[in-house]
């Protein structure tokens, strides 16, 4: 499946070349179906661990990643990245010429992340890009905006009548 040939690796089912057998493993899920992690939440399954934690994370509702510029926060890192390079150019490019390394040090391990998902209540459902359905099956059904005021009983009571 792998050849090897001047301190290159090269996967057999694509012709990329990788600079070590880890790395080739590692991108060997790339053809692979198997989807060994799993969300106790919702039940979506991924073939990184990384990819579940990143999931995990957004059930969570935290926003571990923070511009080191201003004051927003992001549940994902590509996401802040992006928003440095469109929001702060200047500040960002003078960052990384002075080759100040910056480092997100409020990334939960994923242990800590299931279990969260496993005990808490109050996690939130994830839309995913590809269906853009959301994780638990179900979308939620868009509330009117008649229906976020309140209402006088009798009102209430007829409305229910109809449901």
């Amino acid at each position: 499946m792998e050849i090897h040939s001047s301190n290159k690796h090269t996967c057999g089912e694509c012709g990329l070349q990788l600079n070590s057998r880890v790395t080739l493993n590692r991108h060997m899920l790339v053809h692979s179906d198997v989807m060994s992690h799993k969300c106790d939440y919702c039940g979506r399954e991924f073939k990184r661990a990384k990819t579940l934690k990143a999931h995990l994370i957004l059930h969570s509702g935290l926003k571990p990643y923070s511009c080191d510029f201003c004051d927003r926060t992001f549940a994902n890192g590509a996401n802040c990245r992006t928003h440095k390079k469109k929001s702060h150019p200047e500040e960002l490019a003078a960052q990384e010429a002075s080759g100040e390394k910056q480092f997100t040090k409020n990334i939960p391990k994923l242990a800590v992340l299931k279990t969260v998902t496993r005990s808490a209540e109050n996690l939130v459902p994830v839309v995913s890009k590809q269906s853009g359905n959301f994780s638990s099956g179900e979308k939620p059904k868009p509330r009117l905006k008649a229906e976020l005021q309140p209402q006088p009983q009798a009102q209430q009571q007829q409305n229910s009548v109809f449901h």
